[in-house]
């Protein structure tokens, strides 16, 4: 497999719409969340935590740092997995199959 970085669409997406998938996924942190404050993305902050042998830019993650309506401030993690390859329908039936 190559080190294709398929993550990158998704890091630029997230960004992106952050305040759209905060509502759609989070609404109740998404109203509390003070939106004429703009959000910090930390992403070097979360790189310097570290993610073991992970390849620069292979983490599909997002730390954020928010400023909630009473002043506080409120650090979100966001970890998305994202497929990198094709599934082959056969594989994804016989993974499926008696889970019911």
């Amino acid at each position: 497999m190559t080190n294709a970085r398929y993550d990158l669409p998704w890091k630029l997406a997230l960004t992106h719409a952050f305040r759209a998938f905060m509502r759609f996924f989070f609404y109740g942190l998404y109203k509390e969340i003070d939106w004429s404050a703009r959000p910090r993305f930390c992403d070097k902050e979360l790189a310097g935590i570290g993610f073991g042998d992970v390849p620069d830019g292979m983490v599909a993650d997002k730390l954020v740092e928010l400023r909630l309506h009473d002043g506080r401030f409120q650090w979100v993690l966001v970890h998305i997995e994202v497929q990198a390859q094709r599934l082959d329908h056969a594989c994804a039936s016989s993974h499926t199959a008696g889970t019911s």
